[in-house]
């Protein structure tokens, strides 16, 4: 039983303060294109980090392309207006609805005050956060709290957005809409936010030691994401020119009021003598690759020990970093047909071909007597999809063998998210193709198969073959993507160890 427990709230080491010039033009605290790096200084001395409780909080203000405050002052008299000629930016103006403000966040890294060592980094930080908040949380769980605190709405998103990221009206010299506010630099200004930092050693089950002869201090380096990269407009066609107050294009972000919130932990003599200095590490390192090809073979040699599984996310080329899309849609492989994942080009675990059937390289009806069948125009398109063993594998390779208890992910999300990507034609003044119907698929393989396996990746490859209709040019797809590449981003789950004396790390 520890002795003491001690709160603590660490302001960034780099802080600026936001100011409002009378124009309502803020200027100061964090931002991508003026300050893009926070740095948290956690001390060395005689006591313990309690991470499981550890929380980055603050406030989040959207800014517009002329610096000023997207507020209820911008466009409140169609603030409802989700399509159409009379659509805003408020409206317009969405966030990932897996992680939400997480997603300001693109690169983590953690190192000992004690000698600079890089005990940890974490690289596209966003995308595997996305996927294990949509993976471990249902719809009724991102409607309270601690989900809302990340600003993240689940797949009700699409009707929620506007609501977590327009501000109160208020200007250099009023508080507007919120009375309670004295102006724009009230330090109460600005969306709330708080969630936990979720690293393999930021969240982890065992105290970490910060005395000398242990990790002797932290430096935590935040590395924040391009604006484009964290919104996303409402559709993935638009008509500006009819759409006149709705683009979103230059839109930034301001962070204030920083803080890492948590407590130290006093222990007790017998505490600290029987500490084990070992941390065992939930790690994952993130590989990058393209396919390029209908049929594809992707080798990466991850050189770790102890692999728990490969996740796979697939996106489109011109995906990443475009408000005209959300970097938060995960499907996979257009028109994926089968794949398989090697081990030193032999099939393992899995020694057989994953299919997925029917699928959308079929234009022959079974047990009927149509000739041919138009997949991308069916009323439900993921019945053109059977893809229950991809999804079953991909769970297991995100929750270490286990399929989930509470998910966002389903039937219902991946029919919505395809009928999206065929919609082409509209009126001039509506947009196309809703942005809002994320998809929460990949190719994933487990090794722990429930059991807390393992399998060793030191000097030895690991291969996805994927047949697909990834740049074909095929009808049966959307002609939006069938010429496309996509990104394959590969995230490799892996049981890692630190010494928190030594600070040798084992992979």
């Amino acid at each position: 039983m520890p002795v003491q427990r001690i709160p603590f709230s660490i302001p960034p080491l780099n802080e600026q303060s936001t100011t409002a010039s009378a124009a309502g033009v803020l200027t100061g605290g964090f931002r991508f294109n003026g300050n893009p790096n926070v740095k948290f200084s956690v001390p060395a001395q005689p006591r313990m980090l309690d991470t499981s409780e550890m929380y980055l909080t603050g406030q989040i203000v959207v800014m517009q392309p002329d610096n000023t405050p997207l507020s209820l002052a911008n466009a409140e008299a169609n603030f409802a207006a989700n399509n159409g000629a009379n659509m805003t930016r408020n409206a317009n103006q969405n966030i990932s609805p897996w992680g939400g403000v997480q997603n300001v966040i693109e690169r983590v890294m953690v190192q000992t005050k004690k000698s600079s060592v890089e005990l940890m980094t974490h690289n596209n930080y966003p995308m595997y956060v996305n996927l294990k908040s949509g993976y471990t949380h249902n719809d009724e769980d991102y409607l309270v709290s601690p989900l809302t605190r990340t600003l993240a709405a689940g797949d009700r998103s699409n009707f929620t957005n506007r609501h977590v990221l327009t501000q109160p009206n208020a200007t250099s010299a009023a508080a507007g809409a919120m009375t309670n506010l004295n102006n724009f630099n009230d330090p109460n200004f600005g969306q709330f936010f708080s969630f936990k930092v979720d690293t393999s050693l930021l969240n982890n089950m065992k105290m970490l030691a910060l005395g000398e002869d242990q990790l002797g201090g932290l430096l935590i380096t935040l590395e924040l994401a391009n604006p484009d990269g964290v919104f996303y407009q409402r559709f993935r066609k638009m008509d500006f020119a009819q759409q006149t107050a709705c683009d979103i294009k230059n839109s930034q972000y301001i962070l204030r009021n920083l803080r890492l919130e948590g407590r130290y932990i006093v222990p007790t003599p017998q505490e600290q003598k029987s500490y084990n200095s070992m941390v065992a590490l939930n790690d994952r390192v993130n590989l990058i690759n393209d396919v390029n090809s209908s049929v594809n073979s992707n080798t990466y040699t991850p050189n770790l020990g102890a692999v728990k599984g490969f996740v796979n996310l697939f996106l489109d080329d011109d995906q990443t970093n475009n408000i005209a899309q959300s970097q938060s849609n995960f499907r996979v492989p257009l028109g994926l047909a089968s794949y398989t994942q090697d081990k030193n080009n032999i099939r393992n675990p899995e020694d057989f071909v994953v299919n997925v059937s029917p699928n959308m390289t079929q234009t022959t009806a079974e047990n009927s007597n149509l000739a041919t069948i138009s997949a991308i125009n069916a009323a439900d398109p993921i019945g053109a999809q059977g893809d229950a063993e991809v999804r079953q594998r991909f769970q297991r390779a995100i929750l270490d063998g286990k399929l989930a208890d509470h998910t966002s992910a389903s039937l219902n999300i991946t029919n919505t998210a395809i009928k999206e990507d065929n919609k082409t034609a509209a009126a001039t003044t509506d947009g196309v193709g809703n942005n809002n119907r994320c998809d929460l698929m990949g190719i994933g393989l487990d090794y722990t198969h429930g059991l807390m396996n393992v399998s060793n990746f030191k000097n030895q490859d690991y291969t996805l073959v994927v047949k697909s209709l990834v740049n074909s040019g095929n009808a049966n797809v959307t002609t939006e993507r069938n010429q496309k590449t996509e990104l394959q981003q590969t995230y490799v789950r892996n049981n890692a160890m630190l010494d928190q004396g030594s600070l040798q790390k084992s992979m």
